[in-house]
């Protein structure tokens, strides 16, 4: 490969993944001879445990500056490391939403999931007995162990069980009960592919800017992945979603995703927002929903005295103009083939 080659794919790669170009470009060193500079999960497990850290925590309770507190993800063909917001308040988010546990036969958190750490110490999380693991950085471990202690006292007073540090090779019963009515013994198996490859491409979510908060949500009990994402931004922001589009259908690095409706007011201004719908194509099956608009300029103030560091980091990115220079010159989009 060329020298401007890996340069450019370093730039498309990292205006997917949000990593710094050098490291992009080690990364796509490493990966060898391949014609996906974002590498898919290879093991369907591996799908399933990405399926379902975004399914927990696309909707965050707070304000994040990245996109639900991820400012960047490093995505392997084996694993997948999520470099999260170095935030003690949505640390115990992240502890609370994805660790398992059992109250009165309901169940919460991520069914199967175990978290250890890994040979520097950072959280790793993994499925019972599978190979399948995350990896989080960016957590002090002070704070990571503070959460998670907190999170057990929490359980252990209203009576609840913790299930993330029993067997490492299998599930509790409740978590397979679960995982039976989500994927019924009976039907096509729901595919994971479609939020987890979004989850390795989590800057496609900044490509029109920081959003001052976004949110996304899915249709559950169906046997494919219809996703919705909701972009709200600081009123004066240009909504260039059709970065957003470029980067998803990329015949290099985006999905097999094809746009069938995009209505737009970016460029008049007017009008109540914008949203498109990309359905999967190639025989998979999934499809994603985007609407984008402006805040309420009174909910801003409130959030922002709220979180003003995150709004700091919001503002500064967006009147930086720091939407990666890839996004711009991918053209338009178009049905990507693989």
């Amino acid at each position: 490969m060329t020298r401007d080659k890996l340069d450019r794919l370093a730039d498309l790669r990292a205006a997917c993944t949000l990593e710094k170009h050098a490291e992009a470009r080690r990364q796509l060193t490493l990966l060898g001879p391949t014609p996906w500079p974002v590498p898919t999960a290879a093991d369907p497990d591996q799908e399933r445990l990405e399926r379902w850290i975004l399914h927990r925590c696309a909707w965050p309770n707070g304000i994040t500056a990245y996109p639900f507190g991820f400012q960047h993800v490093t995505p392997e063909p084996d694993h997948l490391t999520i470099h999260v917001e170095s935030n003690p308040e949505h640390v115990r988010e992240l502890v609370k939403e994805l660790l398992p546990n059992e109250y009165e036969g309901d169940l919460g958190g991520v069914p199967g999931l175990r978290a250890g750490r890994d040979n520097t110490g950072a959280p790793l999380l993994y499925l019972a007995g599978t190979r399948a693991s995350v990896t989080l950085r960016g957590i002090a471990a002070k704070d990571w162990q503070v959460a998670v202690t907190g999170w057990r006292s929490h359980l252990a007073s209203i009576g609840a069980r913790p299930l993330w540090d029993i067997s490492p090779t299998a599930m509790s019963m409740e978590e397979s009960d679960l995982l039976q009515w989500f994927d019924p013994p009976s039907t096509v198996k729901r595919p994971c592919w479609l939020a987890s490859a979004l989850l390795r491409r989590i800057g496609t979510f900044t490509a029109s800017g920081l959003p001052a908060r976004l949110t996304g949500w899915t249709t559950g009990g169906t046997q494919h992945d219809r996703w919705k994402f909701e972009f709200e931004f600081i009123p004066g922001h240009r909504r260039a979603h059709e970065r957003v589009l470029n980067l998803l259908t990329h015949p290099e690095v985006g999905l097999p995703l094809r746009v069938t409706k995009d209505v737009c007011s970016c460029r008049s201004g007017h009008g109540h927002g914008c949203w498109a719908t990309l359905q999967a194509t190639s025989g998979h099956q999934g499809s994603v929903q985007l609407l984008f608009h402006d805040c309420d300029p009174g909910t801003v103030t409130s959030w922002e005295s709220r979180w003003p560091a995150q709004f700091a980091q919001i503002r500064a990115g967006n009147s930086a103009k720091t939407a990666d220079r890839a996004a711009a010159d991918c053209g338009s989009p178009q049905e990507n083939p693989s």
